[in-house]
């Protein structure tokens, strides 16, 4: 994976933000924040916590881990038994089984994605992912900074890797679902967290951060639940 410093000033408490597929720290960095360090993660290419992490962790009183798209796939693997390093988990629009015509992805819109990536299909994808245009004119601003190879080759890793489960209970807190998710699609979000006790609906798309100004909004979902 690849760690990007968004916000650094020595503050006490720490989100960490795991990101969807082929994204970087670019599309969120209009989100501000006067109260955390933001440290996000990008790329599950490589597939573990980098070898300072524990380090980077003892530094904070509180650390909210905040997760998006596959990014909740990718956490709950990593920190299903280091719950308890956490003051809040959200899930934004992501599930446990990404891959999964009932509660993910739909099987034949994943591989038609991954087997016929190139420079149209991306657009597409963005497309869909943001749904209206001014979402999406705002994430081409901000769009992801890598190459279509190197996207592919992560959305591969990913296919191969979603097929393992680490059985544990669910790390997350709060759940946050977009109305009109045509990535993962909301239906199947609604289906697979219908156990899950807290879950908040918000208009919009699966790129979902124009909602936001600050990641002090997303914690507060978890900080006001207690």
């Amino acid at each position: 994976m690849i760690s990007h410093w968004l916000h650094c000033s020595d503050h006490n408490e720490l989100i960490i933000f795991f990101n969807g597929w082929g994204m970087d720290h670019h599309p969120i960095e209009t989100l501000t924040t006067e109260s955390y360090d933001v440290l996000v993660f990008s790329n599950y290419t490589r597939f573990h916590l980098p070898e300072d992490y524990t380090q980077i962790i003892s530094r904070y009183e509180k650390i909210y881990l905040i997760c998006w798209s596959f990014g909740v796939w990718a956490a709950q693997q990593l920190f299903f038994d280091k719950k308890e390093q956490f003051a809040g988990c959200i899930a934004i629009n992501g599930t446990l089984k990404p891959i999964n015509d009932d509660f993910g992805i739909p099987v034949t819109f994943f591989h038609a994605t991954l087997n016929n990536y190139t420079k149209s299909v991306q657009e597409r994808f963005y497309r869909r992912m943001c749904r209206q245009s001014n979402v999406y004119d705002i994430f081409m601003g901000l769009q992801p900074q890598r190459p279509i190879d190197d996207q592919r080759k992560e959305l591969e890793c990913l296919a191969d890797m979603i097929q393992q489960n680490n059985g544990a209970d669910s790390i997350f807190d709060e759940v946050i679902i977009s109305s009109n998710d045509r990535i993962i699609p909301t239906t199947n979000q609604q289906a697979f967290w219908k156990e899950q006790g807290n879950i908040s609906i918000i208009d919009g798309c699966h790129f979902p951060f124009t909602n936001w100004q600050r990641w002090d909004d997303i914690v507060d979902l978890v900080r006001l639940d207690g």
